[in-house]
């Protein structure tokens, strides 16, 4: 409504997933699954339609922004044939990306990729589920065609990261990316990404006013009033219960002390808050920091989910 764009490409979660439910208050149902055509379906008007190129076996397409920028959308998501966490973009749709490159390279236009799944080696814990498989060809490719950035998400958290390995161009030439927290997660921030007439980028992020608007339409709702604090307490609140039930070898004070300071520091690393090491070594003393010691060692195993295992955050 307000003339604003909006381009959709698909998340691990979206498409052929056999655990897809409802949730309205505190209830949960299962609900029917979604296809690739069917998301094709609900969202064509969001991106596809417009669409200058797409690519033949996915639903990857670029989108020309103006003149001198293309969004090229891709999809990187591995849910044809059974629903998997992980992401790879096919050889079909890097064939296609070297295409669009190449024809953008004539035209003088500079590239922007954006997947759900990283580029980047982001996560030591989850290499093999938030980066794409073929990140190194993905990357050689990018790098080739010089392209300066790549935008992703799916790890939860905000965070950029430079490709370093193996430089071979001027100027220590390696591509960045910029891993985008989630807009309904505390801070409830979004990403604003600004290019200048020489071509230089920058990049920042800002809350949503959830407050501000309460204000303006007149909502009585504290917690809107409030949004922030609001929201804040509800994420460390819902961290703070799972790392509870995860902690072991602790009395139940210690194990809440633990699960508060790490729901805390997790928030922080989530909004990409630079973190105090040193003075989070300082606040526990004696007993409390040999049972984080040993709750943490208690905690590192593997957490069976339904129809896969997984590492916690710890």
């Amino acid at each position: 409504a307000a003339g604003i764009p909006v381009l959709v490409i698909p998340g691990n979660h979206d498409i052929n997933h056999p655990w897809a439910a409802t949730y309205f208050d505190d209830q949960v149902s299962p609900a029917e699954g979604t296809s690739s055509e069917e998301f094709y379906q609900i969202y064509h008007k969001f991106g596809y339609d417009q669409a200058v190129s797409r690519a033949s076996d996915s639903l990857s397409y670029v989108y020309r922004l103006d003149e001198k920028y293309w969004l090229m959308m891709l999809d990187s998501c591995m849910c044809e044939t059974g629903h998997e966490t992980g992401g790879k973009l096919s050889e079909e749709t890097v064939a296609w990306m070297k295409t669009q490159l190449e024809e953008a390279k004539k035209q003088g236009v500079t590239v922007i990729p954006v997947s759900h799944h990283n580029l980047l080696d982001e996560s030591t814990l989850y290499p093999e589920e938030c980066t794409i498989e073929n990140t190194k060809e993905v990357t050689a490719l990018l790098e080739a065609y010089g392209v300066p950035v790549y935008l992703s998400g799916h790890l939860h958290l905000q965070r950029i990261k430079k490709h370093t390995s193996n430089l071979n161009t001027p100027g220590g030439y390696g591509i960045r990316e910029i891993v985008t927290s989630p807009l309904p997660m505390a801070p409830c921030q979004y990403s604003i990404l600004n290019w200048q007439a020489d071509g230089s980028l920058s990049y920042h992020t800002k809350k949503v006013d959830i407050a501000g608007w309460a204000q303006r339409y007149g909502e009585e709702d504290e917690n809107l009033l409030n949004f922030d604090a609001y929201a804040d307490q509800f994420l460390v609140d819902v961290i703070s219960k799972q790392a509870f039930k995860a902690l072991q070898s602790a009395s139940k004070d210690i194990k809440e002390e633990m699960a508060r300071l790490y729901a805390d520091m997790n928030r922080d690393y989530c909004a990409g808050t630079k973190i105090d090491v040193a003075k989070i070594r300082n606040i526990s003393t004696g007993s409390v920091t040999a049972a984080m010691i040993s709750g943490w060692q208690g905690c590192r195993r593997s957490c069976t989910m339904p129809g896969r295992t997984t590492r916690c955050w710890s």
